[in-house]
């Protein structure tokens, strides 16, 4: 009866283990407008090769600490928020245009 009792707990461990979800990643607006600002400041070269628009995505994502499926997850939140997302890319707008301002002309 010990040895019946011992490996229900051991299955229902090893299930409850088993059955961990991966944690849902939640979209970050501010943080996808960071990342596409640095990416766009990076690749203003019309010359570019797809990959390294892929390099420079890349490293502008390393910048900001956020991950390529928190970058697409805010990307497709935003696709379905279109209210939001023309509104935070005006703000995103406003404060690129600053920026390119104040740089120095090439």
């Amino acid at each position: 009866m010990k040895h019946i009792a011992v490996i229900a707990i051991v299955t229902t461990l090893l299930l409850a283990c088993a059955e961990k979800k991966t944690p849902q990643i939640k979209p970050d607006v501010d943080q996808f407008f960071q990342v596409y600002e640095t990416y766009l400041l990076l690749a203003e070269s019309k010359a570019l090769t797809d990959s390294q628009k892929t390099a420079i995505l890349d490293s502008a994502l390393a910048a900001h600490t956020m991950t390529a499926a928190q970058f697409d997850t805010t990307l497709n939140y935003l696709a379905s928020h279109p209210r939001e997302f023309y509104e935070q890319f005006r703000t995103f707008s406003k404060a690129l245009e600053d920026t390119l301002e104040q740089s120095p002309a090439d």
